[in-house]
């Protein structure tokens, strides 16, 4: 929010046809007469720019920052398998226009999509599940499905730009399209899911609800 009230929310990917993958829409809550806010182009820089994924996550950091993790683009009619070491820090800047600047954030290694990227103080993120490859079985018709091949969690420092793996996901159960909301304590609540979408009529995990406690949150 800025001074005047207003919200700036930013949006990325979507689409794989396109040459611009952010844009940024600005809307208050002060606004009358059926209008709605507006939405403008954002220009991108930097070291090699990203691609335009669909089901990624866009992780809110701290001074105008947002990490990008994960996702998958359109392959002839269908998704393709998530693409390794895809995960970025975009600053945003609104003056005089709208811009990014994008790193890379290399070491993520296997790529993931329908995961959960959450941080509770804007430097440290928590890539938890989701799905790391694509195969396809009799039961799936022809359609390519997401599957589970690597269920780690992997965490992200924002200050020195590294990555670590937990060396225990304290009985997490590997699923991907769940639930996840960063609490104000650091932990992560996680509602629902599926471990395997090619069983999706006979999985159980959408019944499953856990609050996962990182551990790269600073101690007092």
């Amino acid at each position: 929010n800025d001074e005047n009230g207003q919200s700036h929310f930013l949006l990325w990917g979507g689409t794989s046809d396109v040459a611009d993958a952010a844009e940024v829409l600005r809307q208050s809550s002060l606004q009358r007469d059926g209008v709605d806010g507006s939405f403008a182009a954002v220009a991108e820089s930097g070291n090699e720019a990203p691609f335009s994924p669909f089901f990624h996550q866009l992780t809110p950091l701290d001074d105008g920052r947002f990490f990008l993790s994960g996702g998958v683009v359109a392959d002839g009619g269908s998704l393709s398998a998530p693409r390794d070491d895809e995960a970025w820090v975009l600053t945003y800047q609104d003056e005089p226009t709208p811009s990014l600047t994008i790193i890379r954030a290399p070491g993520f290694g296997q790529g993931r999509v329908f995961h959960t990227a959450a941080s509770s103080n804007g430097q440290n993120v928590s890539i938890i599940g989701g799905f790391t490859s694509t195969a396809c079985g009799a039961e799936c018709d022809g359609y390519t499905l997401p599957t589970i091949t690597d269920s780690s969690i992997r965490f992200f420092d924002l200050a020195d730009g590294t990555w670590s793996a937990a060396a225990d996901a304290g009985g997490f159960t590997e699923r991907g399209g769940m639930g996840g909301h960063m609490m104000r304590s650091g932990s992560v609540f996680l509602v629902g899911g599926e471990p395997d979408l090619s069983a999706f009529t006979s999985a159980t995990s959408r019944a499953i609800v856990e609050i996962y406690t990182p551990s790269n949150i600073p101690q007092p």
